[in-house]
């Protein structure tokens, strides 16, 4: 720093520090501006990313959902199948029990029908024999008549 012409006084030293301290101040102050413009970008910018991350994460989550969803209408869809499955379909053990019947029906369907064709055979053998007799006997009858006749 170079002294004033006419020397130090305290006028001129009062004036000296006066001018350095508003040049240091505005030199403090250009800096504070620049960094505060610099903060408030930053923060902007931060902001901006916060909400793309936030926008990116509700898309995400309302495709989770979605999926989730999805899923949970499908596991309700299969439990509804068990449901009817189990309402309309025979317990095992009822449907034994049900064959079971089914095969004394059988059974007993079978003894009738042999029963039967027994009888029939049996009718058919007597209408035979009915016959057989008949004819003898008629036989006998004409025999009988020829001799008589002789």
């Amino acid at each position: 720093m170079v002294p004033p012409e006419g020397g130090w006084t305290v006028e001129t030293l009062r004036d000296y520090v006066l001018a350095m301290m508003s040049e240091h101040s505005r030199r403090h102050e250009q800096r504070f501006e620049g960094d505060l413009r610099a903060v408030r970008e930053a923060l902007q910018a931060q902001k901006e990313l916060a909400t793309m991350a936030m926008n990116s994460a509700d898309r995400a989550v309302a495709k989770a959902e979605s999926a989730t969803e999805k899923r949970f209408d499908a596991v309700n869809e299969f439990r509804e199948t068990l449901a009817d499955q189990q309402r309309t379909l025979m317990p095992r053990s009822e449907a034994e029990l049900e064959l079971k019947s089914l095969h004394m029906l059988v059974d007993k369907l079978e003894i009738r029908l042999s029963e039967f064709e027994a009888r029939h055979r049996g009718f058919s053998g007597g209408w035979g024999v009915a016959v057989g007799i008949v004819g003898f006997i008629a036989f006998v009858l004409s025999v009988l008549m020829t001799w008589r006749k002789l």
